[in-house]
């Protein structure tokens, strides 16, 4: 049974500090003999996941870093895949990245039962670009975001994961006005002697996750209505990936898109030049570099049943396309079709691994 205790935020503390110092006395104590955390990386101007095993490194770390260059779970199935670490190692995830190393657990690149999952609340992250501005500015990025809640990237603004769906510990600090972090565990040892949490703490957090999910389930009504008005019929689709220059950026940020060989970088498109040539008088132009439209709706069709809609690909794009905008819309329609919501519980079967006999009728 999951057990609540309280870190309390002392005078000149944040609840950043707080957390980091409970986390650092785990490792002091050999309770963890290792932390993937978000570190401060060029004088803090972004956070990357680092490993650290002395807790004298973890000066620099911020377990709510405003800012996510990658999905964590990316790190998590290097860390995982090709063999179990030894010693016990604690994760530190935010929602959106539990929810991607749920789905790669499902898929064997994760093995989530072989670390520790810390979820942490997280009120969203800012673009690198813009982290990395406010920075350079003199500014604090989280209270530049408290002032002005339109700096988060589109995708945490429209975020189905406000609750830490899976966890072995939770650092929770929605409705603690920055006084307290709540530490939910069934591991006492994670615990590490912490006072109970106070009456009414647990209430107010639930309230401030019930405002925040009211809040991005009405813009994401809005920007569903943008899409739906927007990406319309071939013209509409074409015209959303028009100024594709085919890096294959989002396909590489995509925490879940995980080949070793894709189909898109092999030998199949590459091609002769007399058949481009002969392509271009057929239709008077070919545009350069081709299958613009065909790499993104191959990776739609493919991606769609476990996206779960984290936006790295759209920040990973060098000419401002958003790519999450229209995977997330697709993905908000088909996996329902299945009962499926990639990323909620390790416990459901994915649904291109799974047949039933009605999956298809109308429901």
């Amino acid at each position: 049974m999951a057990t609540e205790r309280i870190i309390k935020v002392g005078r000149g503390e944040t609840p950043s500090t707080a957390a980091l110092a409970h986390l650092k006395q785990l490792l002091t104590s050999g309770h963890l003999d290792g932390l993937m955390i978000p570190m401060a990386m060029g004088g803090g101007r972004t956070f990357m996941h680092v490993l650290v095993t002395d807790p004298d490194a973890l000066a620099d770390a911020d377990p709510f870093a405003p800012v996510m260059p990658v999905n964590g779970a990316t790190s998590v199935s290097r860390l995982t895949k090709l063999e179990a670490p030894s010693g016990r190692i604690g994760v530190v995830l935010r929602p959106c990245e539990i929810a991607a190393a749920i789905e790669l657990h499902k898929l064997l690149q994760v093995r989530l039962g072989d670390v520790v999952v810390i979820g942490v609340d997280c009120p969203g992250t800012i673009s690198v670009k813009d982290h990395i501005d406010l920075v350079d500015a003199g500014k604090d990025p989280l209270s530049a975001v408290a002032e002005e809640p339109g700096l988060l990237r589109e995708a945490c603004m429209t975020c189905d994961w406000t609750r830490v769906q899976y966890h072995d510990m939770l650092l929770g600090t929605f409705g603690s006005d920055g006084k307290h972090v709540i530490v939910v565990s069934e591991d006492e040892t994670l615990l590490g002697g912490l006072d109970k949490a106070p009456k009414g703490a647990l209430e107010a957090r639930e309230s401030t996750i019930e405002k925040i999910e009211d809040i991005r389930e009405k813009t994401t009504e809005a920007v569903e209505k943008e899409v739906d008005e927007h990406l319309q019929g071939p013209e509409g689709v074409a015209k959303h990936w028009e100024t594709c220059i085919v890096c294959h950026n989002c396909m590489e940020q995509c925490p879940v898109c995980y080949c070793n060989e894709c189909f898109f970088e092999s030998q199949t498109f590459r091609y002769e030049g007399d058949k481009m040539m002969l392509w271009a008088r057929n239709r008077g132009s070919l545009d350069m570099p081709t299958d613009k439209a065909m790499f993104h709706l191959g990776r739609m069709a493919h991606m769609v049943a476990t996206c779960i809609g984290c936006g790295m690909c759209t920040q990973a794009c060098p000419v401002g396309i958003n790519v999450g905008r229209a995977f997330k819309y697709v993905a908000s329609r088909v996996q329902p079709v299945y009962d499926y919501k990639a990323g909620r519980s390790v416990d459901d079967p994915l649904p291109q691994a799974t047949y039933l006999e009605d999956e298809l009728e109308p429901r």
